[in-house]
């Protein structure tokens, strides 16, 4: 009997752009090392990424769309190859580098029987780990079969074997989510109804980057779900916020709260839903006191 493995990455990330202020989740494939593993382009792998994908949004969870996973393969297969296995601790650090909060390595086996068998089975492994801890949340196997109608139909029939065991997959994820970690399913499950807004910074230090920050965090009542650090390095500092406010009326806001402590800034550019501010003085000052 022969067995074909290959894995899957759940990883759910918080929403970003023009997006709504949920956790979501991207389904991102790995070929396990395994012998006779699967190739992540092999049509059961995008059977089960669907499948999952759609439970866990008709769990009003959001899932990154199948272009953006497809953008995510990419970058994984031009930095370790196509078809390499990656470790779980890199993949949980490149979540942690996207803001991930949860990352789900899903396995699955299609087993073959006899050479005249009818059917053929899936049989699905999830791992699913808190990122910022590498925590190990649960546990799940399910199975799939399906009838093979000829021998030339074998990768269909694989296909939606695994599309059985992914709904399993998703379906049992969601359970243990619920039962277990009502606090992460909460922060997966946000209101759908607050828009999210782009933030950006530029010309500030290091020091003066951690300051704004800390008014983001303190100041604007926000709650830290509610904030997405995009990128932060000195002279650009780039962030997301989810609230319910008029945007411009948060805007001022963080000018005047910016402007208490010493630190002007100047809005250069205004969209629907994106703002750069820039640092009206141009000179990095180290005496900036925190306003408790």
């Amino acid at each position: 009997m022969h067995k074909y493995t290959f894995t899957f990455f759940i990883v759910l990330l918080l929403i970003s752009g023009v997006c709504h202020a949920r956790e979501r989740v991207m389904i991102v494939a790995n070929k396990s090392p395994a012998a006779g593993a699967l190739s992540t382009r092999h049509p059961a792998v995008s059977a089960a990424v669907q499948r999952v994908a759609s439970v866990l949004v008709d769990k009003s969870i959001g899932v990154f769309d199948e272009a953006t996973m497809e953008k995510v393969r990419g970058r994984i297969e031009r930095a370790a190859g196509i078809d390499v296995d990656i470790p779980d601790n890199d993949l949980i650090a490149m979540a942690l580098k996207n803001s991930a909060a949860v990352l789900v390595k899903l396995e699955l086996f299609a087993v073959t029987g006899p050479k005249n068998a009818k059917d053929v089975s899936i049989r699905a492994t999830a791992k699913m780990y808190e990122v910022a801890s590498a925590k190990l949340l649960a546990l799940s196997q399910q199975n799939g079969t399906n009838m093979l109608p000829n021998p030339d139909a074998k990768d269909l029939a694989l296909a939606a074997a695994s599309s059985k065991a992914g709904f399993r997959i998703g379906k049992r994820l969601y359970e243990k989510l619920s039962q277990n970690h009502p606090a992460v399913l909460q922060a997966l499950s946000r209101d759908l109804d607050i828009p999210a807004y782009v933030f950006v910074f530029k010309g500030y230090s290091e020091p003066e980057n951690d300051l704004i920050l800390n008014v983001l965090y303190d100041r604007m009542e926000l709650d830290s779900h509610a904030i997405k650090e995009l990128n932060v390095t000195p002279g650009y500092l780039e962030t997301e916020l989810f609230f319910s406010d008029k945007f411009g009326r948060m805007v001022r806001k963080l000018k005047r709260i910016s402007r208490e402590k010493g630190m002007e800034m100047t809005e250069i550019s205004r969209d629907t839903r994106r703002v750069i501010l820039t640092n009206k003085n141009k000179v990095s000052k180290s005496n900036y006191v925190l306003i408790e």
